[in-house]
């Protein structure tokens, strides 16, 4: 009779360590998707910062470029 309780213990512990691991797993499986959110949030804003620099970066150089033709112009006249 002691031996079936502890048996049926036994199964019960088991089931409820599984049941724990699913939990564990499911919330990490949740976590990771949350992490790759924000991981895509940071890159966009990246991105977005990126493109206005190198925008600011070409304007620069093709105003540099007008200044050097006017200058070249000023030169030849």
């Amino acid at each position: 009779m002691l031996q079936s309780f502890f048996i049926a213990l036994k199964h019960v512990l088991i089931k409820t360590c599984v049941k724990i691991r699913c939990v564990i797993l499911q919330e990490r499986k949740e976590q990771q998707i949350e992490d790759s959110r924000v991981n895509n949030n940071i890159i966009e804003r990246l991105n977005d910062q990126l493109q206005k620099v190198v925008l600011k970066k070409n304007l620069l150089l093709l105003e540099q470029q007008q200044v050097l033709q006017t200058l070249c112009e000023l030169q030849l006249s």
